[in-house]
């Protein structure tokens, strides 16, 4: 059949349109950037709570932090975080013994001081003008804020061992002064053989570890609360690298780098949220804390890039 030349054009003009369209169609989504000009992860939620109510009670937009500050390379190691003072954090890095005040607002150290010799150190919490290091196999160094330590540090070995790794640390105040610490590995002590993960409780006023679990972390436990409030994604498994208690909702939120995750747990001790990060803009978060005001300041290890700490203010009262 011949096809005058008016009709050739018009078909071809219009399989012209339908490749474009279907390349238009399948064409990927664009992704934001990020300060460095890195795309963020799509490949799923960044943010992940059991229901709005949940995410109401959890006031934090991860997609998006309130400030990012990168860190000096002596912190590219940054392994711990505490608030300190008004705009001022403290952190330890694992490797030279040494504590540093960071400014929160530049990422600048203020202060440098060394209280040990090198070692793998993973936490620090600050309480009643005490600080608290935490090295991987159980060591606690305290002193008094004002000391000239190493003179004024103290030392108790605590039944801990590397196989425990111990990765994270925090101050609470109520009902008594005591530190919450968060092993990474093996969750029992003192050859107790424990499935999962634990944190342990150590009273201040007695200088005594509590020899159970003060919370046990079940991988079971996180799935069928993820199943039942209907979420997606998968735990595979939960290792601790940082713990915090909201100063205000007295919640507790627990650190995973492996796999990227965020649990969050009331003061029941029953999972409120599990929240999975994203992996390029956490790329290997250990420390965590709050300021008085809720704001929430979480810092990653260096890896391919910088060191940093992102901070999230509180979206809600």
């Amino acid at each position: 059949m011949k096809i005058e030349k008016s009709s050739r054009y018009c078909i071809l003009r219009y399989n012209t349109i339908a490749i474009l369209c279907l390349f238009m169609a399948c064409r990927p989504e664009s992704r934001p950037f990020s300060e460095e000009g890195k795309e963020h992860s799509k490949s799923g939620p960044l943010y992940e709570a059991s229901n709005k109510d949940t995410q109401a009670m959890i006031p934090y937009n991860f997609h998006q932090p309130t400030k990012k500050v990168k860190l000096h390379h002596d912190l590219d190691e940054v392994s711990g975080l505490s608030y300190f003072s008004e705009n001022v954090l403290v952190a330890v890095e694992d490797e030279t013994g040494k504590l540093y005040l960071i400014d929160t607002q530049e990422g600048k150290i203020l202060e440098r001081k060394k209280f040990a010799k090198a070692g793998d150190y993973e936490g620090v919490a600050f309480l009643n003008n005490n600080l608290y290091v935490i090295k991987s196999d159980g060591h606690l160094y305290s002193f008094e804020q004002d000391s000239d330590y190493p003179e004024g540090t103290t030392v108790a070995k605590l039944p801990f061992s590397i196989n425990n790794d111990v990765e994270g640390l925090t101050a609470i105040a109520e009902p008594s002064p005591a530190l919450l610490i968060a092993c990474k590995a093996a969750a029992g002590i003192n050859g107790n053989k424990i499935k999962g993960r634990a944190i342990y409780h150590y009273d201040l006023n007695t200088g005594i570890l509590d020899q159970r679990p003060w919370l046990h972390i079940d991988k079971q436990g996180i799935e069928t609360f993820i199943d039942s409030q209907g979420l997606e994604g998968k735990v595979k498994d939960f290792k601790p690298s940082g713990i915090a208690q909201h100063p205000l909702s007295k919640d507790i939120y627990i650190l995973s780098h492996h796999r990227k995750q965020l649990l969050v747990v009331n003061s029941e001790k029953e999972i409120k949220a599990w929240i999975r990060l994203d992996k390029d803009m956490f790329r290997q978060p250990e420390g965590i804390c709050f300021s008085p005001d809720g704001t929430l300041y979480i810092s990653n290890e260096a890896q391919e890039g910088r060191a940093n700490i992102l901070s999230f203010e509180p979206q809600n009262p």
